[in-house]
């Protein structure tokens, strides 16, 4: 790893992340009153402005390492110059003293599952990205946009359908990590800084309930003991930034519900992250649709004597919606009329945006309340749900109920005791939502076609239930020693059955959650990483927060920084070299029970050792992400079989066949000679019911294709044209 692309790298994201922390203290008129507050602002402005930067320059076709630097650090000067002077006032600093949960106890809960993540990022940083649907689809639209520096043109994914529409705002976080190395060194790692943010998020919304400290802390492990959201660690998927960015929508939704004045910041920061949610997936207009009514009401009730006065909020909320969720919508208007495609939506029997002919109604029939009729499905859902979502999880299905009888006892003892309803107002909320949020996912496209690995769409929910859960203990006061003490047995039984003996369900992608072979075969490099890892948590615990002083606190944070770049790239560096050599290893520990897998990445390593160069086409099949090659030094794309060169997806809606349409062999090799295409592999067998006209046409002529390499079904040939 070059040390100084490192650097470079470190100081644009220092950049972007101290231009937001300016940004937010302008926003709250340079007042700190809650250092917690301060940060998810900066977070969620940190994630906003590397939309941003990419949204505008890939727009223009100049999306490269070199212009993001120049954006990074020109958004740096702008804010440093315009708020520096003023944020470095001390008498800006007076906020309220830390809430923070005890130490010890924090340690005794979390200190298991931080064991076992930096495990998992041990291991992670020594795979190449294997994770089917990141290799389907996630990580080549990255490298379509590494490879042509533009947003624009959705990438013509075949065999896939047309998923490169679906709204990527997660695949542009990767992309903002593989554009200095030109590398897709950081995809299995992006995931792990945000298990802090699910933390802190989950800590700062159960604190603002009022919960007690002992019961929010208890009650934040809990999305951390479940293997759905443990199994988002070391793989690029985007359910745990998509649930983080719903939390920060949650967290400002309560900020402008609890405080007694309105904020614009408040509104403007809801924008953002819900554009953040929305522009992640599909899925995320839907559950948007349950915050955005809330908010609504909210603003209403709190305005009703200046009502014209909620336009002035509802604007500022839409642009920061606007801001960071509309890119990839609009992208999709353009390129096919439709924002939603492929969805075909009608209003009152009208059709308004035109998709695939009765698409609807078959992503229905792939949800589980459309399946749900049978005792057998039902008993296969709770099954997977409570290994993967835990018990926690079946608890989070029912809670809504138990919150409705407790807000109705509470009213009951209102009357008698004269209290204030208004103190049982949360808890119709939570019960509402969880319960609106359980039925979107039980409608949710693919969860049962796809049972175990997408109950991660369930996560938005699940975080839902946790708050409900821990609200109900709380309110509940007998329920809080039978809770700690289910809690502490549910954490044993996790780390006893959940990990030490892992069930079937543990990792529905394959793998298992920790590699312990690559531990031992690498235990003096695994040992450094926890040792400078928790140097660096004690020096923050023991020197940072323990400082009265601001500058000791500024010097502390500065040390524990530089710190921090200096084990990151002595390790990194290490990783960086090391997970080639190990390819093979993480091959056969996914794939040894797929020999189709194996014989794709097969293929794949052949391209890698015996071309410096190459285009590539592919066809009959989408697990494709490694005919990019290692550092992305090949192209590779699905060749048309007919007479249209460049129609995608969205040219053939009308078309009974789909991309498939009238095959004709010179048409074919037309497409190939003015791509550019110098080989084609293919698997005539891996889609069922799929005719393979390229393997024919292949076998056909075989003084235009010649057979260099072979895996079982897949096969390489190398085309020749006619000089």
């Amino acid at each position: 790893m070059d040390i100084l692309n490192f650097l470079n790298f470190s100081g644009i994201n220092i950049a972007v992340f101290i231009s937001s922390i300016l940004i937010s203290l302008r926003l709250e008129g340079f007042k700190v009153e809650s250092i917690g507050k301060l940060l998810i602002s900066s977070f969620v402005l940190f994630f906003s402005q590397i939309l941003l930067i990419q949204f505008i320059l890939g727009s223009f076709g100049i999306l490269n390492y070199l212009n993001i630097s120049i954006c990074s650090y020109l958004l740096f000067s702008i804010s440093a110059l315009s708020f520096g002077k003023k944020a470095f006032n001390f008498k800006v600093w007076n906020f309220k003293k830390l809430d923070l949960p005890d130490f010890s106890v924090s340690l005794l809960i979390f200190a298991p599952i931080l064991f076992l993540l930096i495990a998992k990022f041990f291991n992670a940083a020594l795979q190449i990205p294997l994770e089917y649907d990141s290799v389907a689809y996630h990580l080549p639209f990255i490298s379509e946009w590494l490879q042509t520096g533009s947003l624009l043109k959705p990438y013509y994914s075949a065999f896939a359908g047309p998923i490169s529409y679906y709204p990527s705002n997660y695949e542009l976080f990767d992309l903002w990590s593989f554009l200095p190395f030109r590398n897709d060194f950081f995809a299995n790692l992006l995931n792990f800084p945000l298990f802090g943010l699910l933390g802190m998020m989950t800590w700062k919304i159960l604190r603002n309930f009022k919960i007690d400290k002992l019961t929010a802390i208890f009650a934040t492990a809990i999305p951390f003991y479940m293997p759905v959201f443990l199994t988002q660690a070391g793989m690029p998927l985007v359910d745990l930034f998509f649930t983080i960015s719903f939390a920060f929508a949650f967290y400002y939704l309560q900020e402008i519900y609890l405080n007694k004045d309105l904020n614009l910041s408040d509104f403007l920061l809801f924008g953002l992250s819900l554009g953040l949610f929305i522009g992640t997936k599909y899925l995320g207009l839907v559950y948007a649709s349950v915050l955005i009514f809330a908010i609504f009401i909210c603003t209403l009730f709190k305005v009703w004597n200046k009502k014209t006065e909620i336009f002035k909020y509802a604007g500022v909320a839409i642009f920061g919606l606007f801001l960071t969720g509309s890119f990839f919508y609009f992208r999709n208007w353009f390129d096919s009329g439709n924002p939603l495609f492929p969805v075909n939506l009608s209003l009152f029997g009208f059709e308004i945006f035109e998709g695939y002919k009765g698409s609807n109604q078959s992503l229905l029939d792939t949800s589980l309340l459309a399946n749900s009729n049978s005792k057998e499905n039902l008993k296969s859902f709770f099954d997977y749900f409570y290994y993967l979502a835990s018990p926690m999880g079946i608890i989070s299905i029912f809670i809504p109920i138990i919150l409705f009888f407790q807000v109705g006892l509470n009213a009951f003892l209102s009357r008698l005791k004269k209290t204030n309803f208004k103190d049982y107002a949360n808890g119709i909320y939570l019960a509402l939502f969880g319960f609106l949020f359980f039925m979107i996912y039980l409608k949710a496209p693919y969860t049962f076609r796809d049972l175990a690995p997408n109950i991660r769409y369930a996560m938005p929910f699940l975080l839902i239930g946790t708050f409900s859960i821990a609200y109900t203990v709380d309110r509940m006061k007998f329920l809080k020693p039978i809770f700690y003490f289910l809690m502490a047995l549910y954490f044993a039984y996790f780390l006893l059955f959940g990990i030490v003996m892992p069930p079937e369900f543990i990792d529905v992608n394959g793998g298992t959650f920790i590699d312990l072979n690559i531990i031992t075969t690498y235990k003096t490099s695994f040992m450094y990483l926890i040792a400078s890892i928790l140097s660096l948590f004690f020096f923050i615990q023991i020197s940072f927060f323990k400082f009265k002083k601001f500058k000791l606190k500024a010097f502390a944070l500065i040390i524990t920084l530089l710190c921090g770049i200096g084990f990151q790239f002595n390790f990194l560096t290490f990783s960086f070299e090391e997970r080639e050599n190990l390819t093979n290893y993480w091959i056969d520990s996914w794939f040894s029970k797929y020999q189709f897998n194996m014989d794709v990445l097969k293929s794949s390593i052949w391209l890698n050792q015996n071309l410096t160069s190459g285009n590539i086409a592919y066809s009959g099949f989408n697990f494709h992400y490694h005919y990019f090659g290692r550092n992305f030094k090949f192209k590779a794309d699905y060749v048309n079989i007919n007479e249209c060169l460049e129609c995608r997806y969205v040219d053939y809606k009308k078309s009974k066949d789909s991309i498939r349409r009238d095959p004709n062999f010179e048409n074919w090799f037309s497409n190939l000679e003015q791509l550019n295409k110098n080989y084609l592999v293919v698997n005539p067998n891996a889609t069922y019911g799929v005719r393979s006209y390229e393997y024919e046409w292949a076998k056909e002529f075989s003084d235009k294709f010649e057979l260099v390499f072979q895996a079982n079904d897949v096969y390489i040939f190398k085309i020749k044209y006619d000089k």
